[in-house]
């Protein structure tokens, strides 16, 4: 709840305690959550809508795997990539435990795409 404050020689003004400025944190975090869960849902249809084309040039490539695994971080979680002559492996863990537990794990073609659906499975709004 805002509380009033006066400056020596001003108006008053409003700041927020600590409990609402972290209230206001958590539900912009939520809000970040459900907009990448639902672009990684658009980008799991098998027949997309021509909009989604747009979403997937930008994901199907470096940036957008950077993107995918560094709301998957901020979520909680390590991601690890590894290159194979046919494909490439992605492991997700929870941050601060050993990697013998793996939340999710993709093996496609790309390395955007295995991010993309190791992310999904992990439920990527669910961090």
């Amino acid at each position: 709840m805002p509380e009033e404050n006066t400056r020596v020689g001003g108006p008053p003004y409003l700041t927020f305690s600590s409990a609402t400025r972290a209230s206001r944190q958590v539900t912009a975090m939520n809000r970040r959550r459900a907009l990448f869960a639902t672009a990684l849902g658009f980008l799991q249809l098998r027949e997309p809508p021509l909009e989604v084309g747009l979403l997937r040039r930008w994901l199907d490539t470096w940036a957008g795997l950077g993107a995918v695994a560094g709301g998957m971080n901020a979520q909680g979680y390590n991601v690890e990539m590894c290159q194979f002559p046919r494909g490439w492996r992605v492991n997700l863990y929870p941050t601060g435990t050993a990697h013998s537990i793996v939340v999710a794990s993709a093996w496609e073609p790309t390395p955007w795409r295995a991010v993309q659906v190791a992310a999904w499975e992990a439920g990527g709004a669910e961090g």
